[in-house]
């Protein structure tokens, strides 16, 4: 790797570690402004790739395209809701500039000639600066207020995002590791994973709450030696006993937001349902083209459609997101954004699928494209930084064995 290469790659890291600190500059100065350091940084990386690399040796995936097409197609819808008067343009401003930041390190960064030793070294610096996020989280949690938490985040559902693929980072090393048991890294890989587990319930998602299982019986069993299994279901027994044993323990469940709403959920329409069906209505209205990008939570939308629920608690938000990735695309991107959106998916599955073969910790980012499709279904993560560097991660692995169906863009020497 040459040596401009090695600088943007050091960079990369960079950006990888202050995505968990997308809202400090605001956190702790109360500066409030768009220009945020990790998307200055993003814009910044793109630069430093275009001036010292030629043009002919840019590399742009034929799948990552596919994401590009979601927005340039969800202009169709936009244009019209523009020409019939119902487009809040702030949103939908604001919304783009964050879609090409994205875009424009998600294509280029992987320019770079990347190996798995790299990526690997991203994905941990990442899930350090998770951590630290998640050690503040819970610090705020029992010192401030013992409410919902994000920490350094925006949203405390991206918080939960973030410590949960930090979670599978860490716990699969203290889970799969050939070390021993009373090892320091073992010890260490374990202390980390309680905390992130801590985070995970202090963040009050339920989305990261639900996935945390799976998680834990996933590294626990899923390809795991026979004996390993009889070790594994062992410890997990008396876990589960020593907790359930003592209603001092449960109680430690009951004052953790994500457990709270939990149980409040019990004999209610969820929140999530109630702005499924109402933005299904708001796309049927629009004879299935489209609101427009960022348009759900218009108020002349929401007040339209979603504050004719019986659900409280979307009646008395000003405008809420979809709370889910694929029908944001759906009802505000058009189908044909939609489609484009399933398909990049899939081929990032199949490609991944094929890698996983032949590459070191597989079930690694076979939990993270979990993690990425999980949380998609419940939140409106399209388009996030902290998703699109997930997007960023598996794309490179996926692509890390096999190298056709890519663009190269030629340019004659001068």
């Amino acid at each position: 790797m040459k040596k401009s290469d090695r600088v943007i790659l050091y960079l990369f890291y960079v950006y990888a570690f202050i995505l968990s600190f997308e809202d400090i500059l605001e956190v702790l100065w109360d500066i409030k402004t768009p220009y945020k350091p990790f998307r200055l940084l993003a814009i910044g990386i793109g630069f430093l790739i275009i001036f010292t690399r030629r043009f002919n040796s840019i590399r742009i995936f034929t799948n990552d395209l596919k994401l590009l097409g979601v927005y340039v197609l969800g202009l169709i819808p936009t244009v019209i809701a523009f020409l019939n008067n119902r487009l809040d343009e702030g949103y939908f401003w604001s919304t783009s500039l964050q879609f090409f930041i994205t875009l424009w390190i998600f294509l280029l960064i992987k320019s770079l000639p990347f190996e798995m030793k790299h990526i690997h070294r991203a994905l941990h610096i990442y899930c350090l600066g998770a951590l630290l996020n998640g050690v503040y989280m819970i610090y705020r949690f029992m010192f401030i207020n013992s409410i919902r938490q994000s920490g350094f985040m925006d949203d405390s559902n991206m918080a939960s995002f973030s410590c949960c693929v930090s979670f599978t980072y860490f716990f699969y090393y203290f889970v799969r590791s050939e070390e021993s048991l009373l090892s320091l890294s073992r010890i260490l890989n374990g202390f980390i994973s309680l905390i992130l587990m801590f985070a995970l319930f202090v963040s009050g998602s339920r989305t990261a709450i639900v996935a945390w299982p799976f998680i834990v019986l996933f590294l626990l069993y899923y390809k795991v030696p026979y004996t390993k299994k009889l070790w594994h279901s062992a410890i997990l027994s008396i876990i589960l006993f020593f907790i359930f044993s003592s209603s001092n323990n449960l109680s430690l469940f009951k004052i953790m937001p994500a457990w709270n709403r939990l149980i409040n959920l019990e004999g209610k329409e969820d929140s999530r349902l109630s702005l499924w069906k109402h933005g299904f209505s708001a796309f049927k209205d629009t004879y299935f083209m489209g609101l427009g990008i960022e348009q759900f939570k218009n108020p002349v939308n929401y007040t339209k459609f979603v504050k004719v629920s019986d659900n409280a608690m979307v009646i008395n938000q000003k405008g809420l997101v979809v709370h889910n990735a694929f029908l944001t695309v759906l009802y505000e991107y058009g189908i044909l954004s939609f489609l484009f959106f399933i398909s990049f998916f899939w081929t990032l599955f199949a490609r991944l699928k094929v890698a996983c073969k032949s590459i070191d910790h597989p079930a690694i980012y076979q939990l993270l494209y979990f993690n990425m499709i999980w949380f998609s279904i419940f939140l409106s993560s399209f388009p996030s930084h902290t998703m699109w560097f997930l997007y960023i991660v598996l794309g490179l692995v996926a692509y890390s064995k096999i190298n056709t169906n890519e663009i190269s863009f030629q340019k004659n020497k001068l």
